[in-house]
């Protein structure tokens, strides 16, 4: 059974929980903006791609709740740069 992303807004992240071990995306909500600003997948988990699973899952709640995206982090700005559907998302600076 594939493991599957959760989100948890209480502790403002996403993650996959496989064995005992935990893939996570944390955000932080400003407003109607959602700052992605860690992945972490631990090295028991890598190669899964976990990494893009959080991404997605991340990326479309954000889309669903109608907030743009600010990625610090570098993972998630390689993730949208690759996947330009996801660029609209994208909170720009005045």
């Amino acid at each position: 059974m594939e493991a599957q992303v959760q989100h948890e807004p209480d502790r403002a992240r996403f993650v996959i929980r496989v064995s005992d071990f935990e893939a996570i995306l944390n955000y932080r909500l400003a407003g109607d903006r959602l700052e992605l600003y860690r992945t972490y997948v631990p090295p028991e988990l890598g190669g899964r791609g976990l990494a893009a699973e959080l991404a997605v899952a991340a990326l479309d709640h954000a889309r669903n709740e109608g907030r743009s995206v600010l990625p610090t982090c570098s993972y998630i700005d390689r993730f949208i740069a690759n996947h330009p559907e996801y660029c609209f998302l994208i909170e720009r600076s005045p």
